[in-house]
């Protein structure tokens, strides 16, 4: 039973029964949307020391994702896995947002000559 939840500035909480080492609840969008997009991030301790829980939580809209990472006695290849899997999901996040971000420059300058492009046709009438 979880009797008492402290919240550090990171939204990592403690809990006093230990079960939860790591729990984190972001909303991904803006407050004050009316959505239910979240990312979750929870790490359980199993009851026994040779077994973790843990699993990421992605929901947008009425498409939800659940990305598991359990380890059951693992071996240094099944840690070595989930390691992987961590780090190419990192990666690939930062990659795309480089490119989304390259992306919305060439909007905006494209939107910025139209612009232009329809104050010198106005002016030349």
């Amino acid at each position: 039973m979880i009797e008492k939840i402290r919240s550090d500035s990171l939204g990592v909480f403690e809990i006093t029964d230990k079960k939860i080492l790591y729990y984190k609840r972001e909303f991904l969008n803006y407050p004050g949307t009316f959505t239910s997009a979240h990312i979750i991030g929870n790490i359980q301790k199993s009851r026994n020391a040779k077994s973790v829980s843990a699993d990421i939580t992605i929901m947008d809209c009425d498409r939800k994702i659940e990305l598991c990472f359990n380890l059951f006695n693992p071996t240094q290849d099944d840690i070595d896995g989930v390691l992987y899997k961590l780090n190419l999901l990192k990666d690939t996040i930062s990659e795309f947002e480089e490119v989304y971000l390259e992306k919305i420059e060439m909007i905006k300058k494209a939107q910025l000559r139209a612009k232009n492009k329809s104050r010198k046709e106005k002016n030349h009438e």
